[in-house]
């Protein structure tokens, strides 16, 4: 990048930079997600999610400040098509992150939040969203469905910027010629090659060959069902959840970030953050605590340790949303963490 390409980009930065508005101190709606969850559909518990976290990295909103449709692009950001002549946009950075590797991760959701890039930078909440633009909102998710990264099996394709990425498991063409032992057995067909790339998030790219042509979707799903069983690494055990929902599986998460920014909320004050976590998200151990520390306070023995089970809830919960929002945001730490 020559020298003044790269001032005008850093100025690109700090324009963007200044748009976004920074996080104070969290608020009711920040903390408290019931308004909006309480009889929620699939689909909106996707976006507010989704929404939420995103409200939690400086370099996405950042991004999309950039990304946005209705920001006019600077000459050095486009380029005219070969065959038309005609301006195309570049794809657009914020300091490290790209816009590839943001839609690498975070797939047709980034085109989603793409459009509520004001109400992100402006750092609204999405309650706060939903009182100004529900209908839009609504309609949004329902013609154009999120597909939230929270999937058990996905196709994994190289793209251009994945340069010094690890190769997807196994990359090598399939061949009948080269089976043996258990996977022969079972009559799959596919070498198992023993180097392995586990990411740290404990998920892995795997290239997958699909014949689409010849057998039904029931039928894939059910060799899709063996391979995952046979191929899952030790590394990695399965989840102890069963029965789950996806929809209690993003409630969780949306609990854990209420109890991360009610942490930084009561900073220094336990058991105001207690409290507070037990109201707004219904954690037995914090609930029972919260219970024992009030009828302590009016024996005036309200000066007791709190309790290691709710401790642990609370410690839980926020470790589990930071490690969500680097599934999403990798390299970044949360506003309010």
């Amino acid at each position: 990048m020559s020298d003044d390409l790269e001032t005008k980009q850093k100025e690109l930065w700090r324009a963007a930079a200044d748009r976004v508005t920074p996080w104070g101190k969290p608020e009711k709606d920040d903390c408290d997600f019931r308004s909006w969850m309480k009889g929620a559909s699939k689909e909106l518990l996707k976006a507010g999610c989704i929404y939420e976290y995103a409200r939690e990295s400086r370099k996405l909103r950042g991004l999309l400040v950039l990304m946005n449709p209705r920001r006019k692009r600077e000459p050095f950001e486009t380029t005219a098509l070969s065959s038309t002549g005609r301006l195309r946009h570049l794809p657009c950075s914020f300091e490290s992150l790209r816009e590839e590797d943001a839609r690498s991760t975070l797939g047709g959701a980034l085109r989603w939040l793409q459009g509520y890039a004001d109400e992100l930078a402006e750092n609204k909440s999405f309650a706060d969203l939903l009182r100004t633009r529900e209908k839009e909102v609504t309609i949004s998710i329902t013609e154009r469905p999120l597909h939230f990264p929270l999937k058990a099996v996905q196709l994994a394709f190289l793209h251009l910027w994945d340069y010094g990425e690890p190769t997807p498991w196994p990359w090598q063409p399939w061949t009948a010629t080269l089976f043996s032992g258990e996977a022969s057995a079972k009559g799959f067909t596919f070498i198992n090659i023993p180097d392995r790339s586990i990411h740290d998030d404990g998920s892995e790219k795997i290239a997958i060959h699909v014949r689409w042509r010849d057998f039904r979707n029931s039928e894939i799903g059910e060799e899709m069902k063996k391979l995952v069983e046979l191929h899952r690494p030790t590394s990695e055990p399965e989840p102890n959840r069963k029965g789950q929902k996806p929809e209690d599986t993003i409630r969780a998460y949306m609990k854990a970030l209420s109890v991360m920014r009610i942490c930084k909320l009561h900073k220094g004050k336990p058991w105001k953050k207690l409290e507070l976590v037990a109201k707004v998200c219904g954690y037995k151990g914090c609930g029972s605590e919260a219970a024992e520390y009030k009828g302590r306070r009016k024996q005036g023995h309200g000066d007791q340790p709190m309790g290691k089970a709710a401790q642990t809830e609370m410690s839980d919960a926020r470790s589990r949303a930071l490690k969500f929002f680097l599934r999403l945001f990798p390299g970044e730490t949360p506003a309010n963490y």
